[in-house]
This record gives C-alpha cells, sequence and structure tokens, in this order.
C-alpha cells in the first residue's frame, strides 16, 4: 500500500473525474499506474469515521467483497486510494430490461455471499442499497468475482452504535434499529437486503414469485424475527435450483 503527500493528492485531481459523493466524501476517478483508481476525499467534520472507513477496507482486503485499499494520504487533506471497480451498480440493471430475469436473481444471490464476508468479518455495512453495489465493466453478472460492495461510512462492527438517529420515514432501506441509533447487528443488513429483494420481486415477481415472502420476512421490523441471511441466502438458492429444474424438464 502506497503513502502520498498532498501535491500528489492535487496531481491526481488534476485530470481525475468525478463519480460520486457520499455522507463523508467525494469520489473521483485518477489515474494509478498504467490503470485506473478511485480516489475518496473526506469531508472535514468526518475525519473519524473516514479513518475509520480506511480500517473496515484494510480487514476486508482478502475478502474479495470491498475495494481494496491501495493508499492513503500524508497531508493534512484525509484521503485514501482504492480500487477501482466500475461504473455499473445494482440499481441500473434491476431497472434495466436488457438483462434476463434469471440473470438478475443471481446477481442479488452472489451480493449476499458478498455481504456474507463482510459479516464474517465482524463488519455491518449499515447502508446497503443498490448503488453502493457495483459490478465490473466487463464482468458477467454471474460471475462472483465481478461484484464489490462499496461505500463504507457507516459501517461498525456488530452490536456497534452509528451514535446519531435518522427519521423513520427516510432513508428506507436502512433498518429501523441502525435509524433509531440502537446497536446494529447482521440482521440490519439482512432487513436491507430484504428491501433489495423487493426490488427484484417488483421487476421480475411473475418468474419468481417466492421472492416477496422472503423479502417480507427479512423486512420485519424486529430484528429478532428477521431470518439470518444464510437463511435467506439458501432460499435464494431454493428458488433458482427449482426455477432452471423446471425449465430443463420443459
Amino acid at each position: 500500500m502506497i503513502q502520498f503527500t498532498e501535491e500528489q493528492l492535487e496531481e491526481m485531481l488534476v485530470d481525475g473525474q468525478f463519480l460520486a459523493e457520499g455522507g463523508n466524501g467525494r469520489v473521483s476517478l485518477v489515474k494509478h499506474g498504467s490503470g485506473f483508481a478511485a480516489l475518496k476525499i473526506c469531508r472535514q467534520m468526518d475525519v473519524l469515521a473516514f479513518h475509520q472507513e480506511c480500517v473496515f477496507l484494510s480487514l476486508l482486503e482478502d475478502s474479495e467483497a470491498a475495494p481494496k485499499l491501495l493508499g492513503t494520504s500524508v497531508g493534512p487533506t484525509p484521503a485514501y486510494l482504492m480500487e477501482y471497480c466500475g461504473r455499473r451498480n445494482l440499481e441500473a440493471i434491476l431497472n434495466s430490461n436488457r438483462y434476463d430475469p434469471l440473470k438478475k436473481l443471481k446477481l442479488v444471490l452472489n451480493v449476499g455471499y458478498k455481504l456474507q464476508k463482510i459479516h464474517n468479518a465482524g463488519i455491518i455495512h449499515n447502508d446497503m442499497k443498490s448503488d453502493n453495489i457495483v459490478i465490473a465493466d466487463d464482468g458477467e453478472l454471474e460471475d462472483p468475482n465481478s461484484v464489490r460492495i462499496i461505500d463504507y461510512g457507516l459501517a461498525t462492527y456488530a452490536f456497534q452504535k452509528r451514535g446519531f438517529i435518522l427519521p423513520s420515514d427516510q432513508f428506507l432501506w436502512m433498518a429501523p434499529e441502525v435509524k433509531a441509533g440502537r446497536p446494529s447487528t447482521s440482521k440490519s443488513d439482512v432487513y436491507s437486503f430484504g428491501m433489495i429483494l423487493r426490488h427484484l420481486w417488483s421487476k421480475i415477481s411473475v418468474i419468481f414469485p417466492g421472492l416477496l415472502s422472503i423479502s417480507r420476512e427479512a423486512t420485519r421490523e424486529l430484528q429478532l424475527l428477521r431470518p439470518t441471511l444464510n437463511s435467506v441466502l439458501r432460499q435464494l438458492e431454493d428458488i433458482i435450483y427449482k426455477y432452471e429444474a423446471s425449465h430443463r424438464i420443459q
């Protein structure tokens, strides 16, 4: 992992292209070696959360679930450089009619597998939504290696509180306990994953009717009543197996 100065940071930004802006930073596409990387610059008021985000990316370095951390700044402006994972996000893919419904379902299942790796590292994402999931520009939808979950600005360790309260009628993808400032658990991310399943169901419900009931269970108000992520993934695998088996018979 490299370290870069304030001067090097400014040089990277000269030809940088804006990618996105989140709660605690702005991300630009910059040149890195023979290719490209994503550079995130911190909002000054969120320095502690920003450094925590770097820690989480370091912990997930070998998981293939998050972008790899490539470097950090040593100047006065908090910034870090990470793997560029592509411009395609899950939101755009689910909303598009270009993609086969079965491939969309398999893609969402692969997202669940990546989320499971994040949980195995003791980390709760807390901000699982479709535009925080990117798919490599040249990757196949069914290829797990093409999927990355990004933006760890709101992530915590399991059973840790975020330390703020959000309006209950906003940020609908977030679990109620996260918005209420209570401790986050793996089932907090299950809630958000359930909201992704509901979005998927709204696009292809005729083909995969079982998705709605899975989504409803995953998005129960009380987290104790929600299924585990592993249980949700097994049910999705079963839907795919039955669908493919029925089409082989036909």
